[in-house]
């Protein structure tokens, strides 16, 4: 297969970020354990996971040779270890970033926003490189603390998509920075779950939502899915839906449906528990969201005082028991105890 199979055992050493070595060579630890074509082991010397260096040259951490990189000015940043420098060129994940200022090179928060005097760059991990925020103002741009996704300068506020960040997310292939044109800088919350808001509007992954005001704004609780709430704002209930590709898992649309029927108290309504529940209630009523038919639907009889939601669509109060928002005749609550699925 062309992986290394044996080593020699009075000089094997195991190295920092799981490179190993022996008088024979360098090697590089993965799915195989490959040589690093090259690498000298008596001079060898790991710089961080993404960067090795011998008496001669600087290597990447896929084993490569990084090219023109200039051995004694060259240094490693920030904390894990991604971006890397030398007096002529800047490096991340153990390549070359082009056109970005050696010399005015620095990282700006946590190993995911970068500037030089020309840019200001965001981390793609996904993609193992550095991306430009267009027209991004170097001088006052600043990460907003509560999402590292979210930054803004003197000009813009903006939204890093998880296809930027994150490895093995699939729901965003066409993610990357979108600058949220008009919202607020005053006024504007982040919120859980993908959403923020500002005193004019309110916004997923980044985007207006049409049709929502942010008074009164609440996230009440995703239906059963990852990307589909209901929400709230000082006039009306609502279902948003997002709406996925069939072959790409990409989200393509999202819909945001006003719920008219049944007609809930907006003020008091909730979920019955804070997570992986269908039961949600108002001051008055318990209701059941049937995400088959995608429909809420008032539980009629349901305690709302004493209900309480359990695993498998179950749900009781003090009297009765419901699956599937439906009650089920000659059941006690009391004692109840469910055994399986």
């Amino acid at each position: 297969t062309g992986t290394k199979q044996f080593f020699d055992s009075q000089t094997f050493e195991v190295m920092p970020h799981s490179y190993l070595k022996d008088k024979n060579g360098v090697y590089k630890t993965g799915e195989w354990i490959t040589e690093i074509e090259g690498a000298n082991p008596k001079t060898i010397k790991v710089l961080s996971d993404f960067y090795l260096k011998d008496d001669k040259n600087i290597f990447n951490g896929y084993g490569q040779k990084i090219d023109k990189a200039d051995l004694n000015s060259f240094e490693v940043l920030g904390q894990k270890g991604y971006y890397a420098k030398d007096k002529n060129s800047v490096y991340y994940s153990g390549e070359k970033v082009e056109g970005a200022n050696a010399k005015t090179f620095k990282i700006i928060s946590d190993d995911f926003y970068s500037k030089d005097d020309k840019n200001v760059h965001v981390s793609r991990s996904k993609y193992k490189r550095l991306k430009v925020i267009e027209n991004a103002d170097r001088d006052t741009f600043e990460v907003m603390k509560k999402d590292i996704r979210y930054s803004k300068d003197k000009n813009n506020i903006y939204f890093v998509s998880k296809s930027l960040y994150d490895e093995y997310d699939t729901y965003f292939e066409q993610g990357g920075i979108i600058k949220m044109k008009g919202a607020d800088k005053n006024s504007f919350v982040i919120e859980k779950n993908d959403f923020s808001y500002d005193k004019n509007s309110v916004y997923f992954m980044g985007k207006k939502i049409n049709g929502i005001n942010s008074a009164g704004f609440k996230i009440i609780s995703n239906l059963n899915s990852d990307f589909s709430f209901f929400l709230i704002d000082n006039k009306n209930l609502y279902k948003f839906i997002t709406i996925f590709s069939e072959d790409t898992d990409e989200i393509v649309e999202t819909k945001l449906v006003p719920v008219k029927n049944p007609k809930v108290d907006i003020t008091s309504f909730e979920s019955v528990k804070k997570f992986f529940t269908n039961y949600y209630r108002d001051k008055s009523n318990v209701y059941y969201y049937d995400a088959d038919y995608k429909e809420l639907k008032r539980l009629e009889g349901a305690d709302r005082n004493s209900f309480i939601s359990l695993e498998g669509n179950f749900g009781k109060d003090n009297k009765n028991v419901f699956y599937n928002g439906n009650k089920l005749e000659g059941v006690n609550s009391d004692g109840l105890e469910i055994l399986d699925e």
